[in-house]
């Protein structure tokens, strides 16, 4: 059974038009999404190597701390000196 183009765009027509009466209505998800959860992973427990450098750097960084604090209350006395005139230079042109 052969149909012409026209049959065909005339049956897709009149489908259209029927199905236009019906409106799409999206539905809702009522499944929740799929999260993949990160794998959990126990922490590894520092080297003894590590904690020692860390206590050093801590000790370090409180003595850093003290001594700019020492160093801010110490009244800044700057001994005034005379400087000598400079001669001046030569152009060489």
């Amino acid at each position: 059974m052969e149909r012409s183009i026209e049959e065909i765009i005339e049956d897709n027509e009149e489908i259209s038009e029927h199905t236009e009466d019906t409106v799409d209505t999206e539905e809702e998800v009522t499944e929740a999404p799929v999260v993949s959860a990160a794998i959990q992973r126990p922490k590894k427990e520092r080297t003894q190597k590590q904690k020692d450098a860390l206590e050093k750097a801590r000790e370090t960084r409180t003595r850093n701390i003290a001594a700019k604090k020492a160093q801010k209350s110490e009244p800044l006395t700057v001994p005034v000196t005379k400087q000598k005139n400079p001669k001046p230079k030569k152009n060489n042109r």
